[in-house]
């Protein structure tokens, strides 16, 4: 009885949406590859178009790197995802993609000023992370309903395409640290308590 009892209490609504964090093994890595890419993306805002695929580039390679470094100890407190959860990642994935293809076979982004298309771009993105609620949890559903209302929204301002850089990323990077934070905090006390040992 106890123990079904501490089962119920360790389930948790995360975002408003129900969710257990022990359901979502991959919103930890996940987290932290935001990171790197929202950092990216902030860098490539401040200086300027033609540094986003560096900055995405950088970012994603610090991002995998830090991944792979917290994997086991990702596997050890959150297990491993569920086959749906990856194949929910890679359909996302590939509807993205297929967006992508599409947009680029129909010239949709030719004639157009560099603003409009890189909004477009930004657009799919955050849409296709709508899709990965069911394999990262709801996080990933409220970044990508941020991140579209925030495009909406630098379009209906006409802020400057670096402003909507910045704010991109800066909502990605956050969120990413949020979706993280529990294995941020294990490391970060594995590390003071490895100082305070010697």
């Amino acid at each position: 009885m106890n123990m079904r009892l501490d089962r119920g209490a360790s389930s948790r609504t995360e975002g408003g949406l129900s969710g257990s964090r022990r359901q979502y093994a991959l919103r930890y890595g996940g987290g932290i590859l935001l990171m790197g890419i929202g950092l990216g993306i902030v860098a490539a805002g401040k200086l300027g178009t033609a540094w986003v695929f560096p900055g995405l580039a950088v970012g994603a390679f610090l991002g995998i790197v830090g991944t792979v470094a917290a994997h086991r100890r990702i596997v050890a407190r959150f297990g491993h995802p569920t086959r749906h959860q990856f194949l929910s990642l890679a359909g996302a994935v590939a509807v993205e993609m297929i967006a992508f293809y599409m947009i680029g076979a129909l010239g949709l982004l030719h004639g157009i000023p560099d603003q409009s298309a890189w909004r477009i771009v930004l657009l799919v993105v955050a849409a296709h992370f709508l899709l990965m609620y069911w394999s990262m949890g709801p996080w990933l559903f409220w970044l990508g309903t941020v991140n579209l209302i925030w495009v909406a929204l630098s379009a209906v301002l006409t802020l400057p395409l670096s402003t909507t850089f910045i704010g991109d990323g800066i909502v990605k990077a956050a969120v990413g640290v949020i979706m993280a934070l529990p294995v941020l905090r294990a490391a970060s006390a594995k590390g003071t308590g490895s100082v305070l040992s010697e």
